[in-house]
């Protein structure tokens, strides 16, 4: 795990968490200039995930517990912000429920819930080996079905190889799937919010697995915000980086 800052003269900290098969720069490249107009940004390459090193993603609270080491080190044990993208959501929900750091506003975003039931055990296997075959196949420009699943709009290959990262290897990509997969089975029974943290859930109109994943995060944070961004699929709203900063901008409290 690596952790890229950017906007350093600001005071105000907000964490930015990638989502499974991308990297800290494909997902915010975009985002972090409008981002640093007020923010000091800190985006993590989480593990598996960053090709300037050979890790592993191994599970979201692995991932939390290394995120709070290094807030505690370097930030004082305290974030103002965190943001949170589709797998992103793991650790952020991990880190502020943790009691290891204070986090004063929370952002999960696609925290899709693709949780098979009883089926996770065979079918969390089944689904990375053909989530991880779709992302190979993006070189090629073959990835209507990995679209079709995001609820996205059909892209170029050019633009796709620019937002989904193909360097992970099958065995970060099954534990990625395997973590999203039974985080709403057992992963969300006990945990307990930070007093007084405010709370969104965003995702795109078009996603398709995000009324059981509302309910169950209900459950832990019933004071949730809850806000859907019509005609946009899975994180598409990263793709409108000066509407994303706006958002955040509206939605975060000191």
């Amino acid at each position: 795990m690596k952790f890229y800052e950017f906007g350093k003269e600001n005071h105000k900290t907000l964490m930015l968490l990638h989502g499974n098969a991308s990297t800290w720069k494909m997902s915010f490249g975009k985002c972090i200039p409008y981002l640093t107009e007020k923010y000091h940004v800190i985006a993590v390459g989480l593990d598996g995930f960053d090709p300037t090193e050979a890790t592993e993603y191994i599970s979201g609270e692995d991932e939390a517990e290394k995120i709070a080491v290094y807030v505690q080190k370097n930030h004082g044990g305290e974030l103002f912000a965190i943001y949170g993208a589709s797998l992103g959501c793991l650790p952020a929900i991990f880190v502020s429920t943790g009691g290891k750091i204070k986090v004063k506003n929370l952002i999960l975003d696609g925290a899709e819930n693709v949780s098979f039931g009883m089926f996770n055990p065979i079918m969390t296997k089944v689904v990375a080996k053909i989530e991880g075959k779709l992302v190979k196949r993006v070189v090629s420009g073959d990835a209507k079905i990995l679209l079709k699943m995001m609820g996205m709009k059909e892209y170029s290959p050019e633009m796709l190889s620019e937002m989904i990262y193909t360097g992970a290897s099958d065995k970060t990509l099954e534990n990625a799937t395997i973590a999203g997969s039974t985080f709403y089975n057992k992963g969300i029974k006990g945990l307990v919010p930070q007093t007084g943290i405010n709370i969104a859930c965003w995702y795109g109109a078009k996603e398709k697995n995000m009324k059981k994943a509302i309910k169950e995060l209900k459950g832990i944070f019933p004071a949730i915000e809850v806000k859907a961004f019509e005609g946009y699929g899975h994180g598409e709203i990263l793709q409108h980086p000066e509407q994303l900063r706006n958002e955040i901008d509206r939605f975060v409290k000191e």
